[in-house]
């Protein structure tokens, strides 16, 4: 009898080591968990904050480029006259322009060079409100070939847009493909963001970055 009760209590001792440990090693998983848990967010609280980081740095390099017209399509000739060219644009267009609202003008290498194609002609001109003006001067015409500014029998488009950075650009592109996939009707860009819209009567949507354009479905 007593080596029985011997054997039980030693049995007891046994299953509450046993218990013991097994606590121990739930508490161990509980604080590991926990502490995942704790990294996970520091992770997605880090990530937000690149994010944010990678958004005002865009903001500020786009917002450099406010006073800036990107022209595409014009051919590159020796000794060639770029103002010539924007003043050329801008008489056909009915837009007054002073040679002092020419900052600076030049023409620039393509993000995504393509063979036979022009490089861009980017010029600074002296205030946002100027380079607004003829922009909607170009859409009010709808479109503007190169005979309009003096290349005799050139029917070829002449394109007139916002002076975008190369994320954005690359953003743009991707926004068009999605839209275009997903039957958005209205793709366009204003004062260096880029917008969406499903339909007629449908809100607008402010693509900024990638998750942003998650969205467009």
């Amino acid at each position: 009898m007593k080596k029985s009760l011997s054997e039980t209590n030693t049995r007891l001792t046994e299953m509450e080591k046993s218990f013991s440990c097994s606590s121990q090693r739930q508490d161990l998983f509980d604080s590991r968990l926990q502490a995942l848990e704790v990294c996970s967010s520091q992770d997605t609280e880090l990530i937000t904050q690149i994010q944010n980081l990678e958004n005002k740095i865009q903001y500020m390099e786009q917002q450099a480029r406010r006073n800036n017209l990107e022209i595409s399509g014009i051919p590159e000739k020796s000794n060639e006259d770029l103002s010539l060219y924007l003043r050329n644009i801008t008489n056909f267009l009915g837009v007054e322009l002073s040679s002092t609202d020419i900052v600076q003008i030049t023409r620039i290498r393509p993000f995504n060079a393509v063979s036979g194609r022009p490089k861009a002609i980017v010029v600074k001109l002296s205030y946002q409100l100027l380079r607004d003006t003829i922009l909607s001067a170009v859409r009010t015409k709808k479109e503007l070939k190169l005979c309009d500014i003096g290349f005799r029998g050139e029917m070829k488009k002449i394109y007139l847009n916002e002076h975008l950075t190369p994320a954005n650009k690359i953003l743009y592109k991707s926004t068009r493909e999605k839209a275009k996939v997903a039957q958005y009707k209205f793709v366009w860009i204003r004062d260096g963001k880029i917008f969406v819209r499903k339909n007629d009567i449908s809100r607008s949507l402010c693509i900024k970055n990638s998750v942003d354009l998650q969205k467009v479905i």
